[in-house]
């Protein structure tokens, strides 16, 4: 069976897209369209998101995003203040500590005058105090099943927030009857008052307040009204053709239609021909407050609102508190807000959190026996960068790089060498400037090693953009350069063996640290030449200590460092660690961005469970003074990929895959101060949540990995290409080729099933070069071919033949 990509009858869609998982045919086209997200490669350049756009544009995918804004011209009070942000693991207390008052919601809580019915006027204030509910990651099936959310979760019982209407001079209990007052925004009139007990209030809602004359007909909100009979102190009114009862001044009907009419005031005068009237009221409901229980509705208890009145009991009344408790979980996030039940006059929204950047960042294996920082942001490239190989024969870390021939030179020394010559050789060196408020990384490598004129000379070289480019070129001993705020000085060069010797130009200059592009501070492992005693059990606090792991005597040691109040113990061997493993620290900036001054996450690297031939990720822990977090991560879906946060200033989230294959993680950063959006509001306003883009980076798994996915470009930039076709990530030109069968000037779109979640499909436009992708993309968009979008199926492209864009299937 196939399908158009372009057109699908309404009927023929309807009926082939029925009951069409467990990788079955799928139509991409702009309507009954099956495919909702489209994935482009993070690394790439802006080609791949212009295309990734085009497919988005074509099918017409949106997306409701996490995040929005607030809608309606009420009241709004944004949770914050000038120096306190709303962070992820804040209680709103932590933020807002005092009352909101008619300083902050003008309309709800404004200041007023109370009028009783002798006429005499009392001032009156009104405030807010919330409670102390977080800003936490949960999961609760009762919300959405298996899903971890950011948000509000409010236990059942849990207080919310308390009301106050205080009197600043105190009226008398037997004058508030027959009078108006204002709660939050509304107005109410009081029926009437418990006299003698002084413990409670009937207010019924006065948006619709008329005066009647004996005779007449009025329309009040939608109804026909009319005095059916009126006397001295009792009157009947005829509503929409319903008679009342008979009705004294501060008495209530509940209507069929459920609207209740209350009397006012009767004026009656039994001289003949006198006009006599009624003032009455139609409102929603009528309301009983009565201290140290729920507030009433229509006569009916609401669970959750409760009442204490000050002066209860006595001849004055002092305040009203309305007490709201949850009777129930309640969730708030972007697309579930709470209301005050009962009264239903103020809400708490919160639209989502406001990122100031976001890079990712991947700790995860390369093959069976190494570990990468996988597209690490650098300041002017993104590299992946080997760190780690493991000795699958003696079970622990050997080197500081990918392998004898490609290492990497990280050092804690203030001058190193770098060897560029032999097997065992390194590929680049790491090279790190930091003044505690600004920090950049380069990536180099000395090349080129020459003599002429009896005197040695090397380049030297870093990464931009994904290339080589030189920043110094024949140098000799003695020279100065500087790349950005680094300065290098340049020592001996041995032109026989490919070496040189350089040293740190200014003491804010590491090579053993690395700074991604937003300022995540990286803890580098690196190779100590001597050998480290370190002490049995030794408890090592608010400093940076080396770990040494490979611990056998004249061997040289993998170095890591230990921050921030961590306990290690060590065994009775020089200068091995208990267990054969190298800890990462990643160190965030705080809210003043001071780098590497905020929350640490810890990613410990060691044998696979089960499996000592293979490296992966052991644990991922958060720690530093003053920070806080979620203990455990949660799953997302049935996909073994654990969520986390870091409760901090910057909210790093954290991905930890732990499914069957080896354990990786990606820390997602967000270089600055984040600032949950969370508000108290007046009814009439409400969140929005935003539609944005269903265009996704690979690195964004959790946005994209349960969705049936457009795939666009190679597996050399993007990884869920990768993924999808099960080849290496990286795989490139003859490599790729060889892996997909796809030639220069060519093309391949293959689906392909259950690559990221169970019954979902993906589907990889790709070009053996950038131009080609292009040409995949125009053919998938504006050619119109049949194609079958199902799980095995491929076809190939070619952009090389004359006149058109020749295309077959091959699977």
């Amino acid at each position: 069976m196939k399908f158009n990509f372009k057109k699908i009858s309404a009927i023929g869609a309807s009926v082939l897209l029925t009951g069409m998982t467990m990788g079955g045919a799928f139509a991409v086209a702009p309507s009954d369209n099956a495919f909702d997200a489209v994935v482009y490669g993070a690394s790439a350049d802006a080609s791949d998101l212009t295309q990734a756009n085009s497919i988005s544009s074509w099918l017409g995918l949106t997306s409701t995003s996490s995040s929005g804004t607030l809608s309606g011209d009420g009241d709004t009070y944004k949770i914050e203040r000038p120096s306190t942000k709303f962070q992820i693991g804040n209680g709103i207390v932590d933020v807002r500590s005092t009352a909101i008052t008619d300083d902050n919601m003008p309309f709800l809580l404004k200041d007023g005058t109370f009028v009783d019915n002798d006429n005499d006027e009392f001032g009156y204030t009104q405030k807010i105090e919330l409670h102390n509910n977080s800003l936490a990651l949960w999961d609760d099936n009762s919300y959405k099943a298996d899903t971890p959310t950011l948000g509000f979760k409010i236990g059942s019982s849990t207080n919310v927030l308390n009301y106050t209407f205080d009197f600043s001079k105190n009226p008398n209990w037997l004058d508030l009857s027959s009078s108006d007052i204002n709660f939050m925004g509304k107005t109410y009139y009081i029926l009437s008052t418990n006299a003698g007990t002084n413990t409670s209030l009937t207010l019924l809602d006065s948006s619709e307040t008329t005066l009647l004359a004996q005779g007449e007909t009025v329309t009040v909100g939608g109804k026909v009204i009319s005095v059916e009979y009126i006397g001295s102190n009792a009157v009947k009114l005829n509503v929409d053709g319903e008679i009342t009862k008979s009705l004294a001044e501060s008495d209530t009907y509940h209507l069929l239609s459920g609207e209740y009419v209350g009397i006012k005031e009767i004026l009656y005068n039994a001289v003949q021909g006198s006009i006599n009237k009624v003032e009455f009221s139609v409102g929603e409901g009528k309301l009983t407050l009565t201290h140290g229980q729920n507030v009433e509705l229509n006569d009916d208890g609401i669970d959750g609102l409760s009442v204490e009145i000050g002066g209860q009991g006595s001849a004055t009344i002092t305040d009203i508190k309305l007490v709201w408790t949850t009777s129930d979980t309640e969730f708030i996030t972007p697309d579930s807000e709470i209301t005050m039940p009962g009264f239903g006059s103020v809400k708490l929204s919160y639209t989502g959190v406001t990122y100031p950047a976001e890079e990712t960042i991947e700790v995860k294996n390369s093959g069976k026996t190494n570990i990468v920082l996988e597209s690490f942001p650098l300041k002017d490239s993104t590299e992946d960068i080997e760190i780690l190989e493991w000795d699958s024969t003696n079970h622990w870390f050997d080197l500081v790089g990918k392998d004898s021939d490609e290492k990497l030179l990280s050092s804690n020394a203030t001058n190193v060498t770098f060897n560029a010559l032999g097997s065992d050789r390194h590929k680049w060196f790491v090279v790190s400037w930091s003044d505690g408020s600004d920090a950049e990384s380069y990536l180099m490598r000395a090349s080129n090693f020459e003599i002429s004129s009896a005197v040695e000379k090397c380049d030297f070289e870093y990464r931009k953009d994904g290339k080589w480019e030189k920043v110094k070129e024949d140098a000799i001993l003695g020279d100065t350069f500087t790349l950005g705020n680094v300065e290098i000085n340049v020592g001996s060069i041995n032109n026989t063996y490919d070496t040189v010797e350089f040293a740190r130009g200014n003491a804010n200059m590491r090579f053993d640290v690395l700074y991604s592009k937003e300022g995540m501070k990286v803890f580098l492992p690196w190779t100590d030449a001597n050998n480290v005693s370190i002490n049995n059990a030794t408890t090592y606090a608010n400093d940076s200590v080396a770990c040494a792991v490979k611990g056998a005597t004249g061997n040289r040691e993998i170095m890591s460092y230990i921050t921030y109040n961590h306990s290690v113990n060590f065994d009775n061997e020089v200068g091995t660690c208990a267990q054969p493993t190298v800890s990462i620290v990643f160190s965030e900036e705080d809210k003043s961005d001071n780098i590497g001054e905020g929350a640490n996450i810890t990613v410990v690297l060691a044998d696979r469970s089960g499996n000592q031939d293979e490296v992966d990720v052991r644990s991922v822990t958060i720690s530093g003074a003053g920070y806080y977090h979620a203990t455990t991560g949660l799953e997302i879906g049935s996909t073994d990929v654990l969520r986390n946060f870091v409760y901090s200033a910057l909210g790093t989230e954290i991905l930890n895959d732990i499914g069957p294959d080896q354990d990786t993680v990606k820390l997602i950063y967000h270089g600055s101060e984040v600032a949950a959006d969370v508000y108290v509001t007046s009814e009439d306003v409400s969140a929005i949540t935003t539609t944005g883009s269903m265009v996704f980076k690979d690195s964004e798994t959790t946005s994209w990995n349960d969705k049936n996915v457009i795939i666009v470009g190679g597996t050399c930039i993007n990884t869920a290409a990768a993924t999808a076709l099960g080849i290496a990530s990286g795989t490139c030109g003859a490599d790729f080729t060889s892996a997909t069968g796809v030639n220069a000037n060519e093309y391949m779109i293959k689906t392909v099933a259950d690559k990221f979640t169970t019954d979902k499909i993906a589907m990889v436009v790709a070009g053996y070069e950038k131009a080609d992708t292009v040409a995949g993309v125009t053919k998938l968009v504006n050619e119109g071919t049949d194609v079958e979008a199902t799980a095995g199926k491929e076809y190939r492209g070619r952009t090389g033949v004359t006149g058109s864009l020749a295309f077959e299937e091959v699977a």
